[in-house]
C-alpha cells in the first residue's frame, strides 16, 4: 500500500469515530477491510457518505429508510456485510 492511500486511511479511521458505537463499528470495519480495494470514485463515495447526519447514516445501515443518494445503496450494503462478520 503507498504512502498516500495510508495517510488517507489513517485520516479516515478518525474521521469513523463517530460516538455512536454501531457506527464507529461499523465504518472502522469497513476502512480496515475494504477500503483500500476500492477504486477512486468508491473511495470519493465513501467520503461523501461521512458528511451526511449520523442518524440518517444509523437508519440507512439498518435499512429503515431509504438513502437520499442511491449510489449509497451498495456502499452501505457493503458496509452492513463487513460489519456482520
Amino acid at each position: 500500500m503507498d504512502q498516500d492511500l495510508q495517510a488517507e486511511i489513517n485520516r479516515l479511521r478518525w474521521q469513523c469515530r463517530r460516538g455512536m458505537l454501531e457506527l464507529d463499528l461499523a465504518f472502522g470495519g469497513f476502512v480496515d477491510k475494504e477500503y483500500a480495494g476500492l477504486d477512486r470514485a468508491g473511495r470519493d463515495l465513501f467520503q461523501k457518505l461521512l458528511k451526511e447526519k449520523d442518524q440518517d447514516i444509523l437508519e440507512w445501515l439498518y435499512e429503515q429508510a431509504e438513502p437520499t443518494d442511491p449510489a449509497y445503496i451498495a456502499m452501505l450494503k457493503t458496509i452492513r456485510s463487513v460489519s456482520s462478520d
